[in-house]
């Protein structure tokens, strides 16, 4: 009898484990963890994007901005993605104009010019073809009245 009471044992921790596995919901990724350095002069777009696509690896999650202030170019968000920007917490449009370019370079003023409309080929926030995306929080994404 004891032998068949030992055996089940760690047939059933292991349903156990499995059953969580199955219904666990998608992670928590904190941007910090990522490499974002709040208040410092550097740019934060590739640890905030990193953390957008580790989200996604994952099968989407919720990807925090924890409060101080976060220098960013082009984000690219994804699919079954809740993007917290906490209380206390500013995403700053850089100042980097090329940013907001494929090739990395703005384009003079009289090229510019002879544009009509929208003329970047990225905005600060980008997404397409998303599903079941949520921004939230308190904090504030500030684009500093930028021409681009």
């Amino acid at each position: 009898m004891p032998f068949y009471i030992t055996s089940k044992i760690p047939l059933l921790l292991f349903a156990g484990l499995l059953t969580v596995q199955l219904n666990a919901s998608p992670g928590t990724f904190y941007v910090t963890d990522y490499g974002a350095v709040p208040g410092d002069d550097a740019a934060d777009t590739e640890a905030i994007q990193s953390a957008i696509d580790a989200s996604h690896s994952n099968g989407g999650g919720h990807v925090i901005v924890p409060p101080g202030d976060y220098e960013i170019g082009p984000l690219f968000l994804t699919s079954n993605l809740t993007f917290e920007i906490q209380a206390g917490a500013t995403l700053h449009c850089t100042d980097d104009v090329g940013a907001f370019y494929k090739t990395g370079i703005a384009p003079t003023p009289e090229e510019a010019s002879n544009w009509k409309g929208l003329h970047s080929d990225y905005q600060l926030i980008n997404g397409k073809d998303l599903k079941n995306v949520t921004l939230t929080g308190k904090g504030t994404i500030h684009g500093h009245g930028s021409t681009i």
